[in-house]
């Protein structure tokens, strides 16, 4: 029986994991951190109780899974999160400049 082997590696990095199985196919291979998701998920009934929206912002070095956190809360906490925004890799912006940036976005 002859087959066909696609993915040989497992990307690393989010963005790797995109560009090998395509943005629609990411929700299907990418794993549930429940730990992490579970910490958002508090955050967000917190602010949704208090009537309140908040930007949550994700510190850590590079390669440590910010983007794909941010990814997968779209993906497992759908219910709570219709979109994420996070700017292109290696992309700096002054505090000050972050409401008009995302107005743009």
């Amino acid at each position: 029986m002859a087959g066909k082997i696609g993915v040989v590696t497992v990307p690393t990095r989010y963005e790797g994991l995109v560009d090998t199985v395509g943005q629609k196919a990411v929700g299907q291979v990418l794993l549930e951190s429940r730990e992490d998701l579970n910490s958002v998920r508090e955050s967000l009934v917190e602010v949704a109780s208090a009537n309140q929206g908040k930007l949550l912002f994700l510190l850590g070095g590079t390669g440590t899974g910010k983007t794909t956190l941010a990814a997968s809360c779209e993906i497992y906490l759908a219910t709570y999160v219709s979109k994420v925004v996070t700017p292109p890799p290696d992309y700096e912006l002054p505090l000050g400049s972050l409401p008009a940036w995302l107005h743009k976005t």
